[in-house]
């Protein structure tokens, strides 16, 4: 057997099939070979280049940093975006494992901290730039209403006395604002929360605690009103559309925009701008921006005219969206500016709680919290 064996391998040795694989090897190996060989080459070829650079003197000579100075500021429009407050409902610690911890208190807080920043990024930080006019567009939800029973659970159990707790909360952020900016412009339009019947009544809009709210705030402030230093669009419509230097926003709460099959949210936003685009090209009208809160959540996503723009929230979370959803995004705002060539341009998204939160929040009163 072993003779028999060591026969039937001579014989696969000597085959032409097994010669012509050998070949094949021994023609890989040479050039895996000179590869490497080359590779090798190019290396050294870059060692030396590199080491000849070195020793080169610097044909560019160091000049110092000069920063240039422009004779002229930069004019743009300021923009605030104002939704989601939920003011009077509380949303205890324990019930959120700690992730927010939120009541009128923290609300004033958080709005304090809102103002304060923005009126310090506009007027010190941004020196070079010119802002004859402050855009406040408050989008709806300022307090939790009633439809899901949540006026038993809020800061008063009262919605009316909700509504003006915050009206005069939002009308002293206006008032601040007033004392930096030569004209406050105020567009207000209502949410979905505090509705007054279950299903959204697309014929009352105003049918709405937002409206309250921002009628009370606007009564407060018609001294301004009159020297025609502030100015309030409060329409009976659930969106508006304002011009801000040639460029078309379209303003509304959000809730318009229906959810897909999945739930996706981004997919029936982006689909209803598009819908829109198409409606406004029927009157000559093109949808530059379209700036909606709801989602509780800071977002941007392109479109073919311009942009869509989503605002986030004063809470972090609440029980129904910490045990359905899973969901906490961090409290914020968002500031931008418009400029008459490039439209909506620098973004500051405001976080609206400091590091320490929890022990800042509880330390002292906001100076908005005020008994009214």
């Amino acid at each position: 057997m072993k003779l028999k064996d060591r026969s039937e391998e001579l014989q696969v040795v000597e085959s032409p099939l097994y010669r012509e694989l050998e070949r094949e090897r021994d023609e890989k190996n040479r050039v895996i070979k000179k590869i490497k060989k080359e590779v090798g080459q190019y290396k050294k070829l870059f060692s030396l280049l590199s080491d000849e650079f070195h020793r080169e003197k610097p044909s560019i000579k160091t000049k110092s940093y000069v920063l240039p100075k422009k004779e002229t500021r930069i004019n743009e429009s300021a923009v605030l975006l104002l939704s989601d407050m939920h003011s009077d409902i509380p949303v205890k610690s324990e019930r959120v494992q700690g992730y927010e911890d939120y009541n009128w208190n923290a609300c004033c807080h958080r709005a304090q901290r809102l103002v304060d920043t923005t009126i310090s990024h506009l007027c010190e930080n941004m020196t070079s730039y010119n802002f004859p006019e402050l855009w406040v567009m408050v989008m709806g939800d300022n307090t939790s209403g009633e439809i899901h029973d949540l006026k038993r659970h809020s800061e008063w159990q009262n919605s009316f006395k909700s509504s003006m707790y915050t009206g005069a909360l939002i009308a002293s952020m206006l008032e601040d604002f007033a004392r930096y900016f030569p004209v406050v412009k105020v567009v207000c339009v209502s949410g979905n929360h505090p509705r007054r019947s279950t299903r959204v009544d697309w014929k009352a809009p105003l049918e709405n605690f937002d409206y309250l709210t921002m009628m009370y705030a606007k009564s407060k402030l018609q001294g301004y009103v009159k020297e025609g230093r502030m100015e309030f669009v409060i329409p009976d419509a659930w969106s508006v559309c304002v011009d801000i230097r040639g460029y078309n926003f379209l303003i509304s709460h959000g809730h318009q925009s229906r959810q897909n099959s999945l739930g996706l949210p981004y997919y029936g936003l982006e689909r209803k701008s598009r819908r829109m685009i198409s409606l406004g090209a029927k009157k000559g009208i093109t949808y530059n921006y379209f700036v909606q809160g709801h989602q509780h959540t800071q977002a941007s996503i392109e479109h073919p005219t311009g942009e869509l723009i989503m605002n986030g929230a004063f809470p972090a979370t609440d029980e129904y969206v910490f045990e359905e959803k899973s969901g906490v995004n961090e409290p914020s705002q968002l500031l931008f500016g418009v400029h008459d060539d490039y439209g909506a341009s620098w973004r500051m998204p405001i976080n609206l709680r400091v590091k320490d939160w929890e022990k800042k929040e509880k330390e002292k009163p906001s100076r908005y919290n005020i008994e009214i």
